[in-house]
């Protein structure tokens, strides 16, 4: 009688709270995930949330996690019986695989900065010559002189949280990376005439008539920001975004 309710189907209902705490950590850390997508959707134009939101969620799932091994450690020292005593451990492990995989889960699908893009497309068609990454989070000042393109990046992997601005140089025909060289400023090109940047669109237009139209956003371009034109050829370049250990 007086093991009566310590058994792993007893009435102590440790293996209950365990499993719903297991079932709330699970379901933070799968909001999380949400939550990282929604923040990814945002180069599409969607407004996207605070990264702070997802590691509230990825906390609250931990610390479900962490009551969830308690509540199981209990049952195993509180149970009398061989069975109550597996079934707690049983939790116990669970517990702990979740603990681990909340932390790793978010890590690995949290976005980390993305470079930025400088695009060159064919002035009468809007084929795609070449695209290149920079080494930069963010590009201003776009410019062709000749064959050549030049573009300031500011920041990158050396200085991932400084805004180091550098003057990159590509060659117009294929994208080749001519120079790289520590610059605070660039002489901006004017907009040419006929082409657009219209949502996540470049249109070139006559006039009322669009001749063509190149969406941007498989290249990366969706925050494309400006345009400048050479003979024959339209470049764009798009921001990245700056790693969120940068973000305060």
């Amino acid at each position: 009688m007086g093991a009566r309710g310590q058994g792993v189907n007893g009435d102590d209902n440790l293996t209950r709270l365990a499993s719903g705490l297991l079932a709330g950590a699970v379901l933070a850390a799968l909001a999380a995930g949400a939550t990282i997508w929604w923040y990814r959707q945002a180069a599409t134009g969607w407004s996207p949330p605070s990264p702070r939101l997802w590691q509230w969620l990825a906390l609250v799932g931990t610390a479900l996690a962490v009551l969830a091994l308690a509540v199981s450690v209990v049952a195993v020292v509180r149970r009398p019986t061989t069975g109550g005593k597996a079934g707690g451990l049983v939790w116990a492990l669970l517990s702990i695989g979740v603990l681990v995989a909340i932390p790793t889960f978010v890590q690995r699908w949290a976005p980390e900065g993305r470079k930025a893009v400088v695009v060159a497309v064919d002035a009468a068609t809007g084929d795609v010559r070449w695209r290149v990454e920079t080494d930069g989070w963010t590009v201003r000042t776009p410019a062709i002189s000749g064959d050549r393109v030049t573009v300031l990046t500011i920041g990158g992997d050396d200085e991932p949280c400084e805004g180091v601005t550098r003057r990159l140089t590509l060659g117009l025909d294929g994208g080749a990376r001519l120079a790289l060289e520590r610059r605070s400023a660039s002489q901006a090109q004017r907009p040419p005439a006929g082409y657009e940047i219209r949502g996540s669109y470049l249109v070139h237009s006559d006039g009322a008539d669009v001749r063509w139209r190149l969406d941007l956003a498989p290249l990366g371009l969706s925050g494309a920001h400006a345009v400048v034109a050479g003979e024959g050829v339209v470049v764009i370049t798009g921001d990245g975004q700056v790693p969120l250990k940068c973000r305060r």
